[in-house]
């Protein structure tokens, strides 16, 4: 597993949140993969697997979302108190989008605007944003200065790679910062728990309109990654995730099996795309 966090620190410059990258490999770079398997990999590899909270040392994980990722729930599988959504500049504030976030805010959990410009067609996200990312190399300290006093919510000032940088963006009244002059993104380099078939297996099953708990407990028993997800899992919707396999699952809420399983689906899918792209 090879995730990447950057530290937001507040204006006395104590780190009160990470945002998370996927790293495809140790080189600390970008991969060129579609940004809903980023996201899926982050939230998998990262949550799932190792625990959120353990990636950012019990602070907000802030999550760039595509808009597959917030249509499908994707950040749902994550405790939503450890949670910031980030809405990516490129996507549309559709009637499924503007669903997809007023849903996760009734969960808890928190919505922010990264890399923002205004533009009248972007109001629904407004009327839902907490947190406003404004880039200081992308928009004009009149641009920020007519969106910090016009919108009561939290502001991060974005690429801040100098001291200079900060003073501006301090003396402009943003809250929060990021970028370069606090750190590159650390590489967070964890074993990664290889997804095998049967995540595809129990992934489908849990995504039928009635699972068979036999059938699921005993494909779990079979594969320690499945049990160790589980138990993960258990732990992000509040179970009790030092009990039995049996009483674990049985604790889950149709709901919450259907959300486990779309995630051992988008591993198991991503596992299959790593084995043919090696066979090639």
């Amino acid at each position: 597993m090879c995730i990447a966090r950057q530290p937001i620190l507040d204006r006395d410059l104590k780190i009160v949140g990470y945002e998370l990258f996927f790293r495809d490999g140790t080189s600390n770079s970008y991969p060129d993969i579609d940004p809903h398997d980023a996201t899926s990999r982050v939230v998998l590899e990262g949550g799932l697997t190792l625990g959120i909270g353990e990636l950012t040392n019990g602070a907000p994980a802030f999550l760039n979302c595509s808009r597959e990722s917030l249509v499908a729930g994707l950040p749902k599988v994550l405790p939503s108190e450890l949670t910031v959504v980030e809405i990516l500049e490129n996507i549309e504030p559709d009637r499924e989008v503007v669903e997809a976030c007023r849903e996760l805010r009734k969960l808890g959990y928190r919505i922010a605007l990264d890399d923002f410009i205004y533009s009248p067609r972007l109001t629904p996200f407004l009327a839902l944003a907490d947190i406003i990312k404004l880039e200081m190399t992308t928009t004009s300290p009149e641009e920020r200065k007519a969106l910090l006093d016009r919108f009561s919510v939290q502001f991060v000032a974005e690429k801040v790679e100098t001291e200079e940088d900060l003073q501006i963006a301090r003396d402009e009244g943003f809250q929060l910062f990021q970028g370069y002059y606090f750190g590159r993104p650390e590489m967070m380099e964890r074993p990664r728990r290889e997804a095998s078939h049967l995540f595809l297996l129990v992934g489908a099953h849990l995504c039928k309109s009635h699972a068979d708990p036999k059938y699921v407990c005993h494909l779990i028993q079979l594969e320690p990654g499945l049990e160790h997800s589980l138990r993960n899992f258990s732990r992000v919707v509040g179970k009790d995730a030092e009990a039995p396999i049996e009483a674990l699952f049985s604790a889950l809420t149709p709901e919450d099996q259907h959300s486990w399983g779309r995630a051992l689906l988008a591993a198991g899918f991503t596992q299959e795309s790593r084995a043919d792209d090696r066979a090639a």
